[in-house]
């Protein structure tokens, strides 16, 4: 039954997640695949994250992150500047559905403002772009 109404187009809730979940995945491959050139080396401020060793260093002295939190500061430092929603955060870090779950950006995010800046109540790196959610700010923006 459920083969058929997959086939006839008819999907039910947990079938529609599954689809945005795989087609995130896949623009996921696909963005990765475009860039094999990336930078090995990514710094900022004190900091200098390591691609290749997963690793970010702040003053030569390894910061321990988490798996989510290390992929979330990568994909901001690669796009300084531009405000992503929550919602886009989820999908293009977490590589899930954003219905529901933006409170997982905003926990992680905080996490992570803990570990690099200053002071997190008042960060400079990752900022808050008021109205939409999260930026990166390298110093240009």
């Amino acid at each position: 039954m459920r083969t058929f109404r997959f086939h006839s187009g008819v999907f039910d809730a947990s079938m529609l997640e599954l689809v945005a979940s795989v087609r995130a995945l896949l623009q996921r491959i696909k963005q990765l695949r475009a860039s094999p050139q990336a930078a090995a080396v990514l710094r900022f401020g004190p900091f200098r994250l390591d691609t290749l060793r997963r690793e970010l260093l702040r003053n030569e002295q390894a910061v321990s992150l988490t798996l989510r939190e290390y992929d979330l500061l990568y994909f901001l430092l690669r796009h300084p500047g531009r405000a992503f929603t929550r919602g886009e955060l989820l999908q293009r870090v977490w590589i899930a559905a954003s219905d529901g779950y933006e409170h997982t950006a905003n926990s992680h995010i905080n996490r992570l403002r803990t570990k690099i800046e200053d002071d997190p109540r008042e960060p400079h790196s990752i900022v808050t772009a008021w109205g939409v959610g999260y930026r990166f700010d390298d110093g240009n923006a």
